[in-house]
């Protein structure tokens, strides 16, 4: 997933920049606003609530059934990491195409967030199997997700590069995983 949506988010950016510019930083370690940094920790504060309401039991049963070790908080993170620079790609790839067709920036950030969150939903399915509450929670996380990739790219400081916006999916998946599997 990592190296699949790399080569997607390179390719995106050779198709639309002419180079490397959406992924190259203007400053190596640039501090996100604070709109960004608001729609961060509002980000991670839906999917929490989300998985109170939606999912609480499932979630927590899947992914807290194994001891918390190292190996496990590894792959939490690694797999967070993972799918977000999959699907952050693919979010990217499939709104900056619609963008490039001439759709308005809500109707390509709509059909963006719902094409990614019917995938992510598509790819957890050998997690979760066919339980409705856990389907329902992926779709809606990567609702969220995406909207915050989509919302802080939006919030850039510099808009040719908003690299520093690729980051704050990761943050928001990778503290979930974490928070699950200690929980």
């Amino acid at each position: 997933m990592f190296l699949t949506g790399t080569v997607l988010l390179i390719v995106t950016s050779i198709a639309f920049t002419g180079g490397l510019n959406l992924l190259k930083p203007a400053k190596p370690f640039e501090r996100f606003t604070q709109l960004q940094a608001l729609l961060i920790v509002a980000g991670f504060a839906t999917v929490a609530v989300w998985q109170l309401y939606v999912n609480q039991a499932f979630v927590l049963q899947v992914l807290g059934s194994t001891p918390v070790d190292q190996l496990s908080l590894t792959f939490a993170a690694d797999n967070a990491i993972a799918e977000e620079a999959l699907l952050g790609a693919f979010t990217i790839f499939i709104y900056l195409s619609l963008r490039y067709f001439k759709l308005d920036w809500f109707a390509a950030g709509s059909v963006a967030l719902v094409t990614s969150a019917a995938f992510f939903t598509w790819l957890h399915t050998y997690v979760y199997n066919s339980v409705p509450q856990a389907l329902v929670f992926v779709f809606g996380s990567r609702i969220v997700l995406s909207g915050v990739l989509l919302g802080t790219m939006a919030f850039s400081r510099i808009r040719a590069h908003p690299s520093a916006s690729l980051a704050a999916p990761v943050l928001i998946h990778v503290s979930w995983n974490l928070a699950t599997v200690i929980a």
